[in-house]
This record gives structure tokens, C-alpha cells and sequence, in this order.
């Protein structure tokens, strides 16, 4: 082609496409928002023009490090299209081929940067580039967003001197620090989190947390990709049943994964999570049934204190959540754990009435890599769409709008995504309304208004709910700004007893001992961070305080 596909600029019909600064141009010269898989689609069709790219190609180079249905893939080449003005009645640009792929017809100039060499290639050889710069980008836009409301907020309340306002300045830098962090390339089948230095540390060198199970996560051992899903996601749902039961410590998924993607035997995991007893499983998927077999062990001596099997059809969803609910009450019962009647019963509910949105909504969930939330945002769109009373969707969609309204999607305004995330909320709340999350979300959708008596209400809501700190994790950054130091303290550290890898709060928490005066408690956050993981954010913390 002349030049390095990964340095050349491309033009067709005014669009310039910068590959190296991943910038995507109209004729009019604006920039054009695309996600990064959309992007890499682009990308990867243009400089292929003129040649049929298989879908297979395409999930294989963009989705290098993730497992995905070819609806991703449809969804990124629409996204394309749409930006493109494009269509599939009219193919400008991009030409579907029935049962091969896609091809780009669109007529190209290729421009070579200075001192690139000539690299030519052939299909499947390529891997797109990771699109971490829009990550940052998008942090850094949201922390300044924060910073801006924290200003309104001081002039529209009484907070304690300008310490709120620094810590928020302060913490729009640390959050851009902390997303430089480059996500870890995995294999399919494996998610990924904050990975702890080694699997020995005490957290906290605080005792083992009374009545806590980490559930780890499953084998598949069909070994293939189709049954990831319903493996991956029959984890991340029997953590989310077992964490209904309040009287019982489930260790977050995310921490979970991290502590498991480490390796280590049992015993170490359970020292690094401080849990008394662990959940292991494998899963075997044939057809339209899956075999299910799980243990529970004491994680002192690895006795397995309960194991069983169970059998389920992978495509009745009342059959999987009634076997979800079944395991859930006999793990209670082998922990010798106390079930109230409105827990066991809110076990037993299905989370929708469409199979069709429980598959669009933990498709857009199990997204092993987080670098496209307009993906995401479509997936779970589409779920609501076929169920506007999906409950966890709504919750889902609340907070990925909330990414949005300071970076809004292509065709979109930052007053849409307030709006949408608004109405999020408030249906959540009206079918929901013994549930904390959705007053935490509006109170943070409210202080970008900024609606300061609107966000007093919600709050308050959260005290007469009389929900623990580690329920009020969303309002923990809002908190801070207002100068409450102490009740964000409280927060993060109830959020750190089921989230020990989360980083990101353990940064949050020492910031707010530092701006509380309790600097001592910071410095042993901080050294704790680094025992965790030798490079994390807190270190850029530390340099700023």
C-alpha cells in the first residue's frame, strides 16, 4: 500500500482516517466519536478496501482478547455506517457480501507519514491497536466534570473551606493517572482485574471476615467458545444471588477474578480474600443442557463442607434462575447461615420476563474487556428495549449514560445522556424502591444539573433506608466533595471488606483520610496499595498529597 497500515492517513470523500492518532475526521473536519472497536473495523476494512474481510477475520483481529457474538461485530459496522452516512440500500462505503463478510468500495487516498517505511501485509496478520487514548481521554473529561460540579456545589452549599474543591481537583488527576494503566491482554474465557503482586498478603492484616465466601470462577469444560457465556455468566449470577442474603460476605466478582487470574492453591486465595470458605465449579455444556457440578470447602482446611450436581436447560431462563436459587439456599444452609423469609423469597425472582434481554444484557456484563462502553450501551438498549422493567438494566444503563454526558455518542447530546440516565433511575426506583442503588444514582445525576436540594433528598432517602456504607458506594465520590470526609471514609472502607482488589477505591479511601487530616491512615492505605500491586495509582496519590 506504500506505507505502514498502523502510520498512514487515509481519505475517501472528504472523511480523513489519522490511524496513528486513532482520529476519525469529517468532511467539515470535526472529529467523529467512534468506539474503538468500530474504530478498528473501520480501520482494518479500509486498509483492506477493495478486498472481502470475513466476519471471522474481524472478530478474530479487533476482538483479539475477548469472546464475542457476531452481533458485536454488526453492531460496530452499523455504528460505522451511521457516522459515515452510509447505508445498507446504498453502499457507499462499505458493501455487505451474503455468507463471506464486508468489503470497503469506497475510493481511497493513502497518505505515508514522515520516515515510515513500506510495510505491506497480508489478511489475518494485522492486530488492531488498543484504544487506550480514548479511555483517557473520556476519564479525564469526566473528572474535570466532577471538578465542575464540586465548584457549583460549593458556591449552592456549605462545605468545610475550599479542602472539598482541592480534593476533587486533586482527584480529576489522580483518575486520569489511574486509567493510564494499561488493561491486561487475555485469553478467552478469562476476565480480567487489578492484579495483586502475589497471593500472600494478609489484606488489611485484618482477621478472616465472619460468614464471607468467594465463589471462584467455573471451568468450562466443553472448551469451547459458545458456552462461554453461559459459563462465565452462571458465575457472575450465583455472586449476585448470594450477595441478596445480607448476613453473608460475597466477595466481589471482579476481586474474585483478579485473586484466581494469579493462580495459587486454594489456600492462598483464601488468604489474600480473607473469606472462611470457598465456592469451586465445573461446567460442562452439551447442546441445549448444561451439567453443573459444584463444591464448598472451608478455606482453614479444605474440607468440602457441601457439593452436588445439577442439571439445567441453557434456554429456559425460569429453569436456570430456579437452579441458581436452589444452589444459593443450599450453600446458606451448608454455612449454617440465616436466611430471612423476603431474602429467599427475592432468590426466586426471575430478573426479566425476555430470555432474549437476559442475553443481550450478560453479553454486554461478561464484556471481558471494559474499552468499549458504546457497545456496552447498545447491548444493554437493546435489552430494555425488549423489557423496559429490567431492573439490573436499568441500573446499568443509569451508569453508562453517566460515562456519556461528558463525551455523548455520535448523534447524541450531553442533556440526552443526563436525561436517559435520569429516567433510568427513576424507573428503577418505581419498581424498586426498598433498593439503595437507584437514590445513590440520582443523587449523582442530580448534582450535574446541578439540583442541590434534589441530591439533599436522595440522601436522605439512603439514611432512612438505613442501607450499610458499603451500599452507598456510588455517592462515596459526591460525599467527598461536600466536604463529608468521614461518611466517604465509612464507605470505602465497607466497599473494601467484598471488593479488597478495587483499587481504585483503596486510592479513594486514602484520599479522603488525607483530606480528613488523618494522614497516618493514608500513608497505611498507601502502603498497603503497594503490596497489592507494585504500580497502581495510589503511588501518583502519594506524589500529589
Amino acid at each position: 500500500m506504500g506505507a505502514s497500515k498502523s502510520q498512514a492517513i487515509y481519505r475517501f470523500h472528504g472523511f480523513v482516517l489519522d490511524v496513528s492518532s486513532r482520529k476519525l475526521r469529517n468532511p467539515a473536519g470535526h472529529e467523529i466519536k467512534l468506539s474503538s472497536r468500530a474504530f478498528d473495523v473501520l480501520a482494518e476494512l479500509v486498509q483492506r478496501r477493495g478486498e472481502i474481510v470475513s466476519k471471522d477475520h474481524l472478530l478474530k483481529t479487533v476482538w483479539t482478547d475477548v469472546v464475542v457474538e457476531e452481533n458485536n461485530l454488526s453492531q460496530a459496522v452499523s455504528l460505522v455506517r451511521k457516522v459515515l452516512g452510509d447505508s445498507t440500500d446504498e453502499s457507499l462505503f462499505i458493501k455487505t457480501i451474503p455468507g463471506k463478510g464486508f468489503c470497503f468500495v469506497g475510493e481511497v487516498q493513502v497518505e505515508a507519514l514522515a520516515d515510515t517505511p513500506a510495510e505491506p501485509a497480508t489478511v489475518g496478520e494485522v492486530e488492531a491497536p488498543l484504544n487506550t487514548q480514548a479511555v483517557h481521554t473520556r476519564s479525564i473529561e469526566t473528572a474535570a466534570a466532577q471538578v465542575v460540579a464540586v465548584t457549583n456545589a460549593r458556591r449552592a452549599v456549605s462545605i468545610r473551606g475550599a479542602a472539598a474543591v482541592a480534593a476533587m481537583a486533586l482527584l480529576a488527576v489522580v483518575y486520569f493517572f489511574y486509567t493510564r494503566e494499561p488493561p491486561t491482554a487475555v485469553a478467552p474465557n478469562v476476565v480480567t482485574g487489578p492484579q495483586p503482586a502475589n497471593t500472600g498478603v494478609r489484606i488489611a492484616n485484618a482477621n478472616i471476615i465472619p460468614d464471607s465466601i468467594a465463589v471462584m470462577p467455573f471451568s468450562n469444560l466443553a472448551q469451547d467458545v459458545g458456552s462461554d457465556l453461559f459459563v462465565v455468566s452462571l458465575h457472575d449470577e450465583l455472586i449476585n444471588q448470594l450477595a441478596k442474603v445480607k448476613s453473608l460476605k460475597v466477595i466481589s466478582r471482579d476481586s474474585v477474578i483478579s485473586v484466581a487470574a494469579n493462580g495459587g492453591t486454594v489456600f492462598d486465595m483464601a488468604n489474600y480474600l480473607r473469606v472462611e470458605s470457598l465456592m469451586t465449579g465445573s461446567i460442562l455444556v452439551m447442546g441445549d443442557s448444561a451439567r453443573i457440578n459444584l463444591q464448598v470447602q472451608s478455606a482453614d482446611t479444605g474440607v468440602v463442607v457441601w457439593g452436588e450436581s445439577f442439571e439445567v436447560d441453557t434456554q429456559n431462563l425460569s429453569d436456570m434462575i430456579s437452579a441458581q436459587n436452589e444452589i444459593a439456599l443450599k450453600v446458606v444452609d451448608a454455612l449454617k447461615i440465616d436466611v430471612k423469609p423476603p431474602e429467599s423469597a427475592n432468590l426466586a425472582v426471575l430478573p426479566t420476563k425476555s430470555f432474549e434481554a437476559y442475553r443481550f444484557y450478560l453479553t454486554a456484563r461478561n464484556s471481558y474487556n471494559h474499552q468499549d462502553d458504546e457497545e456496552k450501551w447498545v447491548l444493554i438498549n437493546k435489552a430494555l428495549e425488549l423489557d423496559p422493567e429490567y431492573g439490573d438494566a436499568l441500573l446499568a444503563f443509569a451508569s453508562l449514560n453517566s460515562l456519556f454526558m461528558t463525551r455523548p455518542l455520535a448523534g447524541f447530546t450531553h442533556e440526552q445522556h443526563q436525561q436517559m440516565m435520569l429516567d433510568s433511575v427513576n424507573a428503577f426506583i418505581q419498581l424498586n424502591p426498598q433498593r439503595s442503588e437507584g437514590y445513590a444514582l440520582k443523587a449523582v445525576v442530580l448534582a450535574t444539573k446541578p439540583d442541590w436540594d434534589g441530591v439533599a433528598e436522595q440522601l436522605a432517602m439512603l439514611d432512612r433506608l438505613d442501607v450499610s456504607a458499603a451500599d452507598k458506594k456510588y455517592v462515596g465520590l459526591l460525599k467527598m466533595s461536600l466536604g463529608d470526609f468521614q461518611e466517604a471514609i465509612d464507605i470505602y472502607q465497607g466497599s473494601l471488606i467484598t471488593e479488597p482488589a478495587n483499587l481504585y477505591s483503596r486510592g479513594l479511601l486514602m484520599a479522603a483520610h488525607e483530606m480528613a487530616g488523618n494522614r497516618d491512615e493514608a500513608r497505611k492505605e498507601f502502603a498497603l496499595g503497594n503490596e497489592l500491586k507494585s504500580v497502581w495509582w495510589g503511588t501518583t496519590v502519594e506524589v500529589l498529597l
